[in-house]
């Protein structure tokens, strides 16, 4: 083979090896950022606030000082409320991102969601589908 078709041939041989990698970097990297990552940071955040919100009650100096649990409960409420706007603004495009939503609604709602208080505020055939929609959603969280 002459050095000119050879140096063609390894040039083309390059370039496409180049464009095969350069595609599959792209479709990877497309593959790892979720269309919700969004709405998952923002459930996520939410859910956190939500455990700090919790442990005030479980924490014996919160317990003796009503003030001071109210100005931490108002931190955490203000802190909270641009999260779930965004949680409210976004539409779920994935199961992820659906999981999210449900998971955070759970943990702020336990109570709520528990299938007796649902029947009674909803009636029985909504209080179940909802029960195992989230139920589906969470994993089992709310088995």
């Amino acid at each position: 083979m002459s050095k000119a078709i050879q140096a063609s041939t390894t040039s083309r041989r390059a370039m496409l090896a180049g464009l095969v990698t350069l595609s599959m970097t792209g479709s990877v990297h497309s593959a790892t950022v979720s269309p919700d990552a969004e709405l998952i940071k923002a459930c996520q955040k939410f859910d956190d606030y939500e455990r700090q919100y919790v442990a005030i009650f479980d924490n014996p100096a919160f317990a003796d000082d009503d003030d001071l649990s109210d100005a931490e409960c108002a931190r955490i409420d203000a802190a909270r409320e641009p999260l779930l706007h965004t949680i409210c603004s976004f539409n779920a495009l994935t199961p992820e991102g659906h999981q999210a939503r449900a998971r955070s609604l759970s943990l702020y709602a336990v109570d709520l969601l528990k299938p007796r208080v649902l029947s009674d505020h909803l009636g029985p055939v909504p209080a179940r589908m909802l029960q195992a929609l989230l139920r589906d959603l969470t994993c089992g969280v709310l088995s």
